[in-house]
């Protein structure tokens, strides 16, 4: 049997369509990735016999779904939609200070740094290399905190006198940042690198 379809108002993100049957209880699709203008101006197409419903599905962006009974108007239904939610925060990096002031003082963890305190940064792309304006004073710890997407830090400088390595156990006599934590903010994994010594610095550079 041939029926001829006619759609006329689409949504703006619908399409491709697939179109099913109540033959089989709209399982397998006998026609499938027809296009939104191939409807708008009359698609004839062979149904399997004992067709009284066809379901128009689109199979795009827009997942909605419309019911036509053959040689009728369409059904009322209950249609649903999928959408991706995406994390603003993916790609925000954070940097800050930790001041403790006095004489030996322990190396602060991740329990003591609250990023919520720090600066955060969306438009450099964490991946790369990125350069930190710290303006510490002689009692700041530094710390920064990247997606663990980015991937890791390997090298801080500030000068050529004055450049590390990043890495190792958080000791005194280790490198100035140890390996990272990975800590949780606004749903996303962090790589929190946390300096194990006071450092005075205006800017430093992190690769």
């Amino acid at each position: 049997m041939t029926i001829y379809i006619l759609l006329t108002t689409p949504a703006t993100d619908a399409g491709p369509f697939n179109l099913y049957s109540d033959v089989d209880g709209f399982v397998a699709p006998f026609s499938i990735n027809v296009s939104k203008a191939t409807l708008l101006g009359g698609y004839s197409v062979t149904v399997p016999n004992g067709t009284t419903i066809v379901r128009i599905v689109s199979v795009g962006d827009c997942t909605n779904y419309i019911d036509f009974e053959v040689g009728g108007g369409p059904i009322p239904t209950t249609t649903t939609t999928s959408s991706t939610t995406v994390n603003p925060f993916l790609n925000t990096w954070y940097y800050g200070k930790y001041n403790s002031p006095g004489g030996v003082v322990p190396i602060p963890t991740s329990v003591d740094i609250n990023i919520a305190t720090g600066t955060a940064v969306s438009n450099v792309n964490p991946s790369g290399s990125l350069i930190i304006p710290f303006n510490s004073v002689v009692d700041d710890f530094l710390w920064f905190a990247i997606p663990v997407s980015a991937g890791t830090k390997s090298n801080w400088f500030v000068t050529t006198l004055n450049q590390g390595l990043i890495g190792g156990p958080a000791t005194y006599y280790g490198n100035l940042f140890p390996n990272p934590v990975v800590v949780t903010y606004n749903s996303v994994s962090l790589n929190l690198y946390i300096s194990t010594g006071r450092t005075n610095v205006a800017q430093m550079t992190i690769s």
